[in-house]
């Protein structure tokens, strides 16, 4: 049975067998298979389960990414002997049950994914902005709201937490739309009202995940979603 084996600092951490019909789920939140308490890991930031091709691992969208043998990857089908660099730790795959701690740490020393330096890890992981607050700057004025709280609302009824005024707002919602955060992500609703939300220039029809730089219109606004610098 195939088995996935957890590395930190050049040390065996824990052993994680792939079975049928299971996926083990990797993240900072404590509710995954395979825990990685690191700044630099999302909540959910990826998967491995079998499907029909093989052993799968997917990338949860995760802010800083998932590497396979040093390459950034989506999805990828995995092999004996990969290895899976998250934040500062390893996984190897091990698809035979075969593999010996010498033969483990030789993987690590080989593909050169365990970094001595967390520095020199967080520079390859952070090339996308990463664990800063998000927030919405308007594209004219370069007005910023940094949306801190759960569910951020966006319209003409007076707690809304980005007002739309003026001339326009007669035809705003209460609220014409929301975003909401669950875990690292931020999702984009619309709500009420003749503004339709549009992101990148295409309307909205149910939430959508929000990406750094995403271009938002709704009604007169224009905005950026951003996380980083603008």
């Amino acid at each position: 049975m195939a088995r996935l084996i957890l590395i930190y600092k050049n040390k065996v951490v824990k052993k994680y067998k792939v079975k049928d019909n299971y996926e083990i789920t990797i993240g900072r939140n404590k509710t995954n298979k395979i825990v990685i308490d690191h700044v630099l890991v999302s909540a959910q930031h990826a998967k491995v389960q079998k499907e029909k091709d093989g052993i799968m691992l997917i990338d949860l969208r995760s802010t800083n990414g998932t590497l396979v043998n040093n390459q950034r990857v989506s999805k990828c089908k995995l092999m004996h002997q990969d290895t899976i660099t998250i934040s500062n730790h390893t996984i190897i795959v091990d698809m035979h049950d075969s593999l010996s701690l010498i033969d483990t740490l030789g993987l690590i020393s080989k593909h050169g994914s365990e970094n001595k330096d967390d520095s020199a890890r967080t520079m390859v992981l952070s090339s996308e902005p990463g664990h800063t607050v998000a927030r919405i700057v308007f594209t004219n004025s370069g007005e910023e709201h940094e949306l801190l709280n759960e569910r951020t609302t966006i319209g003409k009824n007076r707690d809304a937490n980005i007002p739309i005024r003026g001339f326009w707002s007669f035809l705003a919602g209460k609220p014409t739309a929301e975003i909401q955060r669950r875990g690292e992500h931020y999702f984009l609703s619309y709500s009420g009202g003749k503004f339709k939300p549009r992101v990148n220039g295409g309307y909205i029809t149910k939430p959508v995940l929000l990406n750094h730089r995403d271009k938002i219109k709704i009604g007169p606004l224009e905005m950026l979603f951003v996380r980083g610098p603008a």
